[in-house]
């Protein structure tokens, strides 16, 4: 059942003086894991002045009571009214991410992942997981990153991402749409969530601080999975604060559902969520009856149970077999290993690929990667080794990514003395979990950080309630300084405002085909990219029929030049079908040169009957 204790109020049984000397200790520790982990990274330019102005006016008595007044005033009249605030909150994230300062001109689909979403989602706006595969001489002209060509033409990806892509193909909205409505609404619910746990006024601080944070917002403009899995996560923890009020077994549909919902997006960070929240409801489950636990542990399966056959029903169609995923299937046919648990490569008898692009990521990244993924680096990984010398590559990015300053590090060593119910405990939880998850997993890379900004900014909020518990008697200064300083570093960090803010990826080469494909005459067209290894980059790859869900369908259609000799199997196979496309060939390595990509090549008719 719901905790009745006030969210600002958390009890602890250590003695006063044990208790002290215990939080002093915790905050050397965060200043020290702020100077060895982050180098003492944002204290010079407005920070120090932000600090120094709310220590100065917390110890102004008057004002600081009054604050501290105010805050309870408005934690009893917002939680009277939290959902008419949750709704404010998501229109005005909506049209905050909507307006962030992007050039128009950068809103594209960049990475190797976006354009495997988008085409899962042409796919499922048309009622299909997958397409029928090419004729196997012609598979090789559409072999792009992330996706099957071989079995079927589909994505590797988990298909929670691309069914909320699905309305806005439908409806014909701009890429970014569904994105930044998830994100928005994911923000309502975050909201939801900390204003039961630490109150209405945190609860709006926490909803500052994840506005701030640049891979929330960043997301929230690109077709990506973090920000779909945040908004599953949310309603999954919200529904399962609202069951432990009565136990109303109807709150395990929705949470049944979000849970399903996170597996089929993000299946290991949906473990990190559902397995604390689980084990939660057990331990709170009344009476603890065998009825009680049918009824709640059923209801919650039926209503996963859309999403989990979903998933069955693409790995059958997908791999052939309901228990291998896409991703799986994929993997072991171009990476040296799985992707999870530690293993030894061998760059000899790594896989080879026709695809350029796919074999420079094998040889630059993917094995290198694999190399430097093992048990012994682990700890060199996640743990400070030599004071002030060695830098943990990725406690880095999950405090680089998720704090919207580095400085809120020290305190978040004290949220464990803010661990005073199940509801910070549930949420500590998700970031042990995913710590433990990521160790094993080979890649790490900065937008992971998304599924767990939650548990960091909840353990910053209660390293301030560990504080002002700590010493009672000036608890109305600890709410002013800590209310007024990450209120101020969080605004802060805002884009409009952050001096450290970095800009979106540039992908100049899709860009540039962008653009260029663009002014082409509105005819069926086959462009034909070749690779240049020189200069060419591989994640930066613009042949991709992301616009339908398969290329066929496509006005221009965009395949690799494999070279003459295979070419003419291409234009064989569009001369059967599509007699009248205009082939072209488009060049690389000619926008370095300063030259004009295209050229022109002919019919696909002419060329499929040239000797």
């Amino acid at each position: 059942m719901s905790d009745t204790s006030e969210p600002n109020q958390p009890r602890h049984s250590l003695e006063p003086w044990v208790r002290k000397f215990v939080i002093i200790c915790l905050l050397v520790f965060g200043v020290e894991l702020w100077l060895t982990i982050m180098h003492g990274r944002y204290a010079r330019y407005y920070e120090p002045w932000i600090l120094a102005i709310a220590i100065l006016l917390s110890l102004i008595l008057r004002l600081s009571r009054w604050i501290d007044g105010w805050v309870t005033r408005w934690d009893g009249w917002l939680a009277r009214r939290r959902g008419m605030t949750a709704v404010v909150i998501g229109v005005g994230m909506f049209f905050y991410l909507y307006s962030q300062p992007v050039d128009p001109a950068e809103l594209f689909l960049k990475f190797h992942d976006e354009h495997s979403y988008m085409i899962q989602a042409h796919m499922l706006a048309r009622g299909r997981l997958w397409m029928p595969a090419y004729p196997a001489q012609i598979a090789p002209f559409f072999d792009n990153f992330h996706m099957i060509v071989d079995r079927v033409y589909a994505s590797i990806y988990f298909p929670g991402t691309a069914l909320l892509l699905t309305p806005g193909i439908w409806l014909n909205l701009p890429f970014w749409a569904m994105p930044t409505l998830e994100a928005a609404i994911a923000g309502a619910f975050f909201y939801l969530v900390f204003q039961d746990i630490f109150g209405g006024v945190r609860g709006l601080l926490a909803t500052l601080m994840l506005a701030s944070l640049f891979y929330y917002r960043h997301q929230a403009q690109m077709v990506l999975s973090e920000i779909p899995f945040l908004l599953g996560a949310m309603i999954l923890v919200w529904s399962w604060l609202r069951w432990r009020d009565r136990q109303n077994w109807k709150w395990m549909i929705p949470l049944g559902g979000a849970a399903g919902f996170a597996a089929i997006t993000r299946p290991m960070d949906a473990l990190c969520f559902a397995l604390p929240v689980g084990i939660a409801i057990l331990a709170e489950l009344r009476p603890r009856t065998m009825r009680k636990f049918l009824v709640t542990a059923v209801t919650a399966i039926v209503a996963a149970s859309p999403f989990l056959g979903l998933q069955i029903v693409q790995n059958i169609g997908v791999t052939g077999n309901w228990r291998v995923f896409p991703s799986d299937y994929y993997v072991a046919r171009n990476y040296p290993a799985p992707m999870l648990g530690f293993y030894h490569v061998d760059e000899k008898t790594a896989p080879v690929s026709s695809y350029g692009p796919k074999e420079q990521a094998l040889r630059n990244w993917i094995i290198p990667a694999y190399e430097q993924h093992t048990l012994a680096t682990v700890p060199h990984d996640w743990i400070p080794m030599k004071f002030n010398k060695w830098q943990p590559e990725r406690t880095y990015g999950v405090l680089l990514g998720t704090l919207p300053n580095t400085m809120m590090i020290v305190i978040v060593p004290c949220a464990v003395l803010g661990l005073s119910d199940i509801r910070r405990k549930v949420l500590g939880a998700t970031l042990v979990l995913f710590v433990f998850g990521y160790a094993a997993y080979v890649f790490f890379l900065a937008h992971y950080m998304v599924p767990v900004m939650p548990a960091m900014i909840g353990l910053i909020l209660m390293g301030w309630e560990a504080l002002a518990s700590t010493w009672p008697r000036a608890r109305a200064v600890f709410v002013t300084m800590m209310l007024l300083s990450l209120g101020g570093l969080s605004i802060g960090a805002l884009p409009q405002l952050d001096v450290y803010n970095d800009p979106m990826l540039g992908f100049p080469e899709t860009r540039y085909a962008d653009e260029t494909l663009a002014l082409m005459p509105q005819r069926p067209t086959l462009v034909l990219f070749r690779f240049d290894p020189k200069h060419s980059n591989y994640n930066d790859e613009p042949d991709y029929n992301d616009g339908v869900a398969f290329p066929d369908e496509a006005l221009i259609i965009k395949a690799h030049d494999l070279g003459a000799t295979e070419n003419k199997k291409l234009f064989e196979y569009y001369a059967q079908r599509q007699p009248d496309r205009v082939v072209y060939l488009y060049d690389r390595s000619a926008i370095g040169e300063g030259n004009h990509p295209l050229t022109r090549l002919g019919m696909v008719s002419e060329l499929a009957a040239q000797r």
